[in-house]
């Protein structure tokens, strides 16, 4: 005679796992969805800082573009 513990969560699957693996899955989604959000946020703020370094090297650029007076030199 079977008893409750030893009949499948899915009869349809076939599968002797208990109910809880379910739970399991759907905590790894979580966790996914958690992790590309995550790596979306780092990619976007990774971006921000690339816009930023690249408006800091054309500051620099014209900033050496502009002629320098000589430590000697008089108005």
């Amino acid at each position: 005679m079977k008893t409750k513990e030893n009949t499948p969560a899915n009869p349809a699957s076939g599968s002797n796992q208990p109910g809880p693996v379910q739970v399991n899955h759907s905590r790894l989604e979580v966790k996914a969805v958690n992790k590309q959000q995550y790596l979306k946020q780092q990619g976007d703020e990774l971006k921000d800082y690339a816009l930023e370094m690249q408006i800091f090297i054309d500051n620099l650029r014209m900033a050496s573009q502009i002629p320098k007076r000589s430590a000697g030199a008089k108005k």
